[in-house]
């Protein structure tokens, strides 16, 4: 079985030739068979041969895929840190819009709650001026009430708004009015059950932007 090994400097200085032989002698001595290649060409080689044995749809599926699963698990942090993942590739840089219809819910244990949303959005309302809301009707007033504030303090220059409306089914999280991402439960229902985020095409994520615009 052949293994790769990349050899990388702790400074800028560049190995000279007669450095670069005497390490490969080196190993040879030990045993190694080494052989010197370009980087760039040898992951190139690699990628042709992939798509000659396995075919380009399959090896695009492979390198694209984005989905992640979010398990049954009381360990917020790991749920969390997936919606933060998704979040950062999103990489909102002036609005973010949550669709959510019990994103402000009376039955939950509302300290906990709140720690959970602020741990998931707080890097990300650091950088945008608009943070958004769609939630069905009859939400947890206190508690949107809190979690607002809570985003002020992060973000004092930042603007948030509250959309009450029975027209979405579904949870999404759209950047900028452009990228977006699909969750198959509410937040407050994250690790209770197997649940996928994905991110969503661009132009149903601008779809779905503007039904929501129209809902302002």
């Amino acid at each position: 079985m052949s293994q790769i090994f990349k050899i990388s400097l702790t400074n800028e200085k560049e190995l000279s030739a007669d450095e670069i032989l005497q390490l490969t002698q080196q190993l040879k001595d030990q045993g190694y068979h080494v052989t010197l290649i370009d980087e760039n060409i040898y992951f190139q080689q690699k990628i042709q041969e992939a798509i000659v044995n396995q075919g380009a749809t399959k090896c695009l599926d492979q390198s694209l895929i984005c989905e992640s699963v979010l398990p049954v698990s009381d360990d917020t942090t790991l749920l969390t840190s997936i919606i933060k993942c998704h979040l950062g590739q999103l990489q909102a840089t002036q609005e973010l819009l949550i669709i959510d219809p019990y994103f402000f819910p009376d039955r939950v244990e509302q300290a906990s709650y709140l720690t959970m949303l602020l741990n998931t959005f707080r890097d990300a309302v650091k950088s945008i001026s608009h943070f958004k809301v769609v939630a069905k009707p009859g939400i947890n007033r206190p508690l949107k009430n809190e979690f607002f504030i809570q985003l002020k303090k992060i973000n004092p220059q930042l603007q948030t708004y509250l959309t009450e409306s029975d027209d979405f089914h579904d949870r999404f999280i759209i950047a900028d009015g452009q990228r977006g991402a699909f969750i198959g439960t509410s937040l407050n229902g994250i690790g209770r059950k197997y649940a996928l985020i994905d991110y969503m095409r661009d132009e149903d994520a601008q779809e779905i932007y503007q039904a929501c615009q129209k809902k302002d």
